[in-house]
């Protein structure tokens, strides 16, 4: 007969303070993305992009003949559905006000790391998410943004539903960006040379360097006025955003578009050991009428995927019909909901 080992749970008021080789060892284990590195944590912790009560970091263990570790990073936020998200989602609960989110709005690849994810471990992270909806008063917490087909319903006690998508691109298949380039349908092909040419006629100077360097009051500007047309500029608060990426270090990339002295175009990516993420940008097409600086701050970003040996581009979310376009696969994206009464 068998034994189930309960599961300790540890609960750290910052990234700082959770030992390295526990938090770490479960990211690399579960191939997690950025979202869940030191770099990024500690950023967020210390600028965060979305106004928290308190940061809290779970970690699950469950020892044994074979020690095994699951951790959580969970922000507690005033507003717990600042996109409405989850109100299309779960229409019949809408949950609204206060509430735990993990991992966090701008991230679009959630998920729970682990060595090895098992019922104990599961079972120990929601009794601490419960213990702590309990002490802040908090009635929902939403795990979002976890790629479909992850059924942690049962597991979780949670509710799923549809609530987004994400995209990405596969560079395994292609030797370089001239080859990623050439893949694509001849009209989209000839759109990319088409923009190249028309860009250094246009006399723009395409930059890629790390992001601390760049023009963050510019890419913040345009990133903000693109997010405008969707109803969103807060999602990039002034002064939050630029020392959150200052904070990321080498994790953050820039690419920017500049013709004479203006920014026509300008993003920062972000780097795990597997992916390059195309994490936010902002064009200015008024500045740029004969060509696409969205279409050459992507194509620059596979290049820079290729420069870093990266086998993957994540394109983030929206705009899903150039995505498509461009080659990139869709990944539905699901959320959870779970309700502590």
């Amino acid at each position: 007969m068998s034994t189930r080992t309960r599961a300790a749970v540890e609960l750290y008021e910052s990234i700082r303070s959770v030992p390295a080789a526990v938090w770490d060892g479960a990211v690399r284990a579960s191939h997690a993305p950025v979202f869940y590195e030191r770099s990024y944590l500690e950023a967020y912790e210390d600028a965060p992009l979305a106004p928290l009560e308190r940061c809290a970091y779970l970690v699950a263990t469950v020892d044994g003949a074979e020690p095994a570790h699951a951790v959580l990073p969970v922000f507690v936020q005033p507003a717990i559905d600042p996109l409405g998200a989850l109100a299309a989602a779960f229409p019949a609960v809408a949950p609204a006000g206060r509430g735990l989110v993990t991992p966090g709005w701008h991230c679009y690849d959630g998920r729970i790391p682990a060595t090895r994810l098992d019922a104990d471990l599961l079972e120990g992270l929601v009794a601490a998410l419960r213990d702590l909806a309990r002490e802040a008063g908090i009635e929902w917490c939403a795990l979002v943004n976890v790629a479909a087909g992850a059924a942690l319903d049962d597991a979780l006690g949670a509710t799923s539903a549809p609530i987004d998508e994400r995209f990405v691109l596969d560079l395994a298949r292609f030797e370089s960006v001239e080859d990623y380039v050439a893949s694509l349908a001849p009209k989209v092909r000839q759109n990319v040379r088409r923009w190249r040419r028309r860009a250094a006629e246009a006399g723009a100077i395409v930059t890629v360097r790390r992001a601390a360097d760049a023009d963050l009051d510019g890419i913040l500007e345009l990133a903000r006025a693109t997010a405008a047309k969707y109803g969103t500029a807060d999602f990039y608060r002034p002064g939050a955003f630029q020392s959150f990426v200052r904070g990321l270090g080498d994790s953050a990339v820039a690419i920017e578009v500049q013709i004479g002295d203006r920014l026509v175009g300008g993003g920062v990516c972000l780097v795990d050991s597997e992916r390059f993420h195309t994490w936010t940008c902002g064009v200015d097409y008024d500045a740029a009428p004969s060509f696409s600086p969205y279409t050459v701050m992507f194509v620059e970003s596979v290049r820079a995927a290729f420069d870093r040996r990266l086998p993957l581009l994540e394109g983030g979310r929206r705009n899903a019909e150039y995505k498509l376009r461009y080659g990139l696969r869709r990944q539905p994206l699901d959320g959870y909901l779970l309700r502590f009464t």
